[in-house]
C-alpha cells in the first residue's frame, strides 16, 4: 500500500500515512497531538454551550446591585449583603409593566436608569406585602338580576370589615 505525506492538523509537522478512506489514515502526527485537540475541543463546546457564562452574570449582578445599593453590595434598607439573597427592586412596585428575560443586562445596556433599588429577599417580601395591604383591590362579582351591573362584594359597614 501507498503511503502518503502530510501535515498534523495541530502542530503542523509533516508524517507519513496512509490515503484518505483508508481505515488507517490519519490528520494527527501522534495520540498526543490527537488528545491535546479534543481537549480544545472540549474547552470550545463548553463556551460554545455557555457553561463559563455563569461567571459573566454573577460579575454582572454584582455591578448592578452595588450601583443600586448606593455604591455598597447590600441591601439599602437593612444593610444584609449576601448576595445570594439580594434582588433588584422597582422603587414604585412597577415591575409588572416591564418583564424581561434578565433584567441586570438591561438596566446596563440602558445606562442604569433611576427607579430601582438593591434589597434583600426579607425586606422585599416586607415591602410587597406592606403594598398589598395599604392598596386593597376591589373585589368585584356580578349580581343576579343582571350580570352587567357590578357592585363590591363587601359591604362598607363596619361589620363586615376585614382588619389586618
Amino acid at each position: 500500500m501507498t503511503m502518503i505525506t502530510r501535515r498534523c492538523v495541530l502542530c503542523n509537522r509533516e508524517f507519513e500515512t496512509q490515503p484518505m478512506g483508508h481505515p488507517h489514515s490519519a490528520i494527527y502526527c501522534s495520540r498526543l497531538c490527537q488528545k491535546r485537540s479534543k481537549d480544545r475541543r472540549r474547552i470550545r463546546w463548553k463556551e460554545h454551550k455557555g457553561l463559563t457564562k455563569h461567571r459573566d452574570l454573577s460579575k454582572l449582578k454584582t455591578i448592578v446591585l452595588a450601583h443600586y445599593g448606593n455604591g455598597k453590595l447590600a441591601c439599602v434598607q437593612c444593610g444584609y449583603s449576601n448576595i445570594e439573597a439580594l434582588c433588584i427592586d422597582h422603587i414604585n412596585n412597577d415591575g409588572y409593566k416591564n418583564r424581561v428575560n434578565n433584567l441586570y443586562k438591561k438596566l446596563r445596556a440602558q445606562g442604569f436608569p433611576t427607579g430601582y433599588q438593591t434589597l434583600c429577599a426579607n425586606c422585599n417580601t416586607i415591602k410587597a406585602h406592606e403594598f398589598i395591604k395599604n392598596h386593597k383591590p376591589i373585589i368585584k362579582r356580578y349580581t343576579s338580576k343582571a350580570r352587567k351591573n357590578w357592585y363590591p362584594a363587601v359591604p362598607q359597614s363596619s361589620k363586615f370589615r376585614i382588619e389586618h
